[in-house]
């Protein structure tokens, strides 16, 4: 696991058992890793958000996927970045999975974050009822958020508290644009 102790507990929740906490901090040189033996009941290699990401936990990350044929690949999302404060987006757990994605040449077999559609596809099997007429995705995020409520078949709103801006809507190459548009969600609770 290339994540955080929260992703660490919710897997340990489900009774799954994690590796990969313990390697913040390693350093490896490259003759130490060729030596690295991975545990072969390593059943998936889970990338988050993980500020102690270093090269041992991406190395070992990919030695799982090479190494263990049916080794699942799993992403909690594809954030490019992360809004550290109203002024400062630093890197997101996106470009921890897109790192994996450049070494191994393999794509994630499941994405569990927007805009994949996993979400809505679990209510609707746990029998949650959704009136996609009187729904709305909110976000802060075109990419992510107001792609995840456009492909679903729901109204949008983007507010402009965390990383997409009025001027990434009208930017000439986007492509995905939220039905409203508030500078923050506290607009619509003082109404």
């Amino acid at each position: 696991m290339i994540g955080e102790d929260g992703l660490k507990m919710e897997l340990e929740a489900q009774g799954i058992t994690c590796l990969g906490p313990e390697h913040t901090g390693m350093t490896y040189n490259m003759q130490e890793m060729a030596k690295v033996k991975v545990d072969p009941g390593i059943e998936a290699v889970v990338v988050g958000m993980d500020l102690g990401f270093n090269m041992y936990k991406l190395a070992y990350a990919l030695l799982c996927l090479r190494q263990i044929p049916k080794c699942l690949f799993i992403s909690t999302n594809r954030d490019k970045t992360f809004p550290a404060s109203s002024n400062v987006l630093l890197p997101g757990s996106g470009c921890l999975a897109m790192s994996l994605v450049t070494c191994s040449g393999r794509e994630p077999d499941v994405v569990i974050g927007k805009p994949e559609p996993l979400f809505l596809d679990i209510m609707a099997q746990d029998g949650v009822p959704l009136d996609h007429d009187r729904t709305c995705m909110v976000g802060d995020r075109l990419d992510t958020d107001i792609a995840f409520g456009k492909s679903r078949g729901l109204a949008t709103l983007l507010v402009l508290t965390g990383v997409s801006t009025k001027e990434d809507v009208h930017a000439k190459d986007n492509k995905i644009h939220p039905d409203y548009i508030l500078p923050s969600f506290a607009n619509i609770i003082s109404k």
